[in-house]
């Protein structure tokens, strides 16, 4: 599931086209909504059992994965998202922050919040991204951080586990893009199959 750069450039190409459609204030609050929608309680659920199914049965021991991954994943989320969901930088990488647009309100279609979801989604599993991520939890922030934590063994297995569990998220995000955004802008935004 491994995204590359060239489908971040067609998704920046798209907001190009479509620039103006929501200001830097917008995009800034859509994106720290959109980091505590996926700190919740519900959905690191659904994200642990998600990557318990999905990324698990990918890793050279199994079975640790999914005896750990359930325990760690809420502090991991915690720790993790405001890292990687860094409104300024994603709004600005996206090109609605940092360019002359104008501070007025206007109205999220759909398909422009789904676009800028997938293109986050896009960013998040950037190879730099993954690797940055890694680095920033195998620190005091996370592994050097917890009183029980093994601060090498939890490196080992954040240098295993996260770069799978960044595409698979990534995926995910991709994925469920309208129900996102039905979270995170405005319930009914876009049509959910159910």
């Amino acid at each position: 599931m491994q995204f590359t750069l060239l489908s971040l450039c067609f998704t920046l190409l798209f907001f190009k086209r479509a620039q103006g459609q929501v200001s830097c204030d917008e995009c800034l609050s859509a994106i720290d909504s959109l980091q505590l929608h996926l700190m919740t309680d519900t959905s690191v659920g659904i994200q642990s059992g998600l990557l318990v199914l999905e990324m698990c049965p990918l890793t050279p021991n199994p079975q640790v994965c999914v005896d750990i991954l359930p325990v760690h994943w809420q502090g991991i989320a915690a720790v993790a998202y405001p890292f990687v969901l860094q409104a300024q930088e994603i709004c600005s990488t996206l090109q609605v922050c940092g360019r002359n647009n104008p501070a007025e309100e206007r109205i999220w279609t759909c398909d422009y919040c789904t676009s800028a979801v997938s293109a986050v989604g896009d960013i998040m599993a950037m190879n730099e991204m993954i690797s940055a991520t890694v680095e920033y939890l195998k620190g005091d922030v996370y592994c050097g951080g917890a009183e029980d934590h093994q601060p090498d063994l939890c490196q080992d297995y954040v240098e295993m586990f996260m770069p799978l569990a960044m595409n698979i998220l990534a995926g995910y995000t991709k994925q469920y893009a309208p129900g996102l955004c039905n979270s995170i802008i405005e319930e009914n935004l876009c049509q959910v199959d159910t």
